[in-house]
C-alpha cells in the first residue's frame, strides 16, 4: 500500500516528535541512575558505624527470606483491532506449518512485534511486607530512601521507554 505525501509527511513529523521524547527519557532515566547511586554513596558515607549494615543482613541463596519482586512487567496485544501486521504475520504463519519446528524457543514466548505495549505492575502488599529498606534497621537515613525512590522511577520511565520504542517500530514498519 502507498502512502501519499501528506500522509508520509505526518508519520515522519510523528516518529520526530517520538524520537525526541525517547532521547528525553533516556536523559531522564540516566540522571535518575546518577542520583540514585548518589544517594546510596552518601548514605554510605553518612552511616559510618560498623554495625549499620554487613553482608549478614542482606540476603542470598543461603538465608531463608524469600525475595518478592515488587515489580512485574506484562506485555498487552492489541487483540481488537487487526491491522496490516496481522494479515502478514498469518501469511507467515501458513508458511511455517510447512517448516520444522525451531529448537530453544518455547511456543510460550510472544514474539515483540505482536505486542502493543508493555505495563508495569507494582505490588503494594509485597512493598509493605517486604521493603528491603528494613534490612537498614528502623531509622533509615534519607539519603537511602531517596535513592530507593530513584530507581523506582528508573523502572517506570524504563518501560516508558520500551512503549516508545514499540511505537518507533510500528511506524518505521509503516514507512518502510
Amino acid at each position: 500500500m502507498e502512502l501519499s505525501k501528506s500522509e508520509k509527511d505526518k508519520l515522519f513529523i510523528e516518529r520526530l516528535e517520538l524520537m525526541n521524547e525517547y532521547i528525553v527519557h533516556k536523559y531522564q532515566m540516566e540522571t535518575l541512575v546518577k542520583s540514585g547511586c548518589l544517594h546510596l554513596a552518601k548514605a554510605r558515607y553518612i552511616a559510618r558505624r560498623p554495625n549499620y549494615i554487613s553482608t549478614l543482613q542482606l540476603p542470598t541463596s543461603d538465608t531463608t527470606k524469600d525475595i518478592k519482586a515488587l515489580y512485574h512487567v506484562t506485555s498487552i496485544q492489541e487483540e481488537d483491532c487487526p491491522n496490516e501486521d496481522e494479515e502478514i504475520d498469518k501469511e507467515n504463519d501458513t508458511n511455517k506449518e510447512n517448516l520444522p519446528p525451531s529448537k530453544g524457543k518455547s511456543d510460550k514466548e510472544e514474539p515483540i512485534s505482536k505486542t502493543s505495549s508493555f505495563e508495569l505492575i507494582k505490588h503494594e502488599k509485597e512493598l509493605k511486607e517486604n521493603n528491603p529498606l528494613k534490612w537498614f534497621g528502623v531509622l533509615v537515613s534519607q539519603s537511602l530512601k531517596s535513592g530507593q525512590t530513584d530507581f523506582q522511577k528508573c523502572i517506570e520511565l524504563s518501560i516508558h521507554i520500551a512503549n516508545l520504542q514499540l511505537k518507533l517500530q510500528r511506524l518505521d514498519s509503516k514507512l518502510g
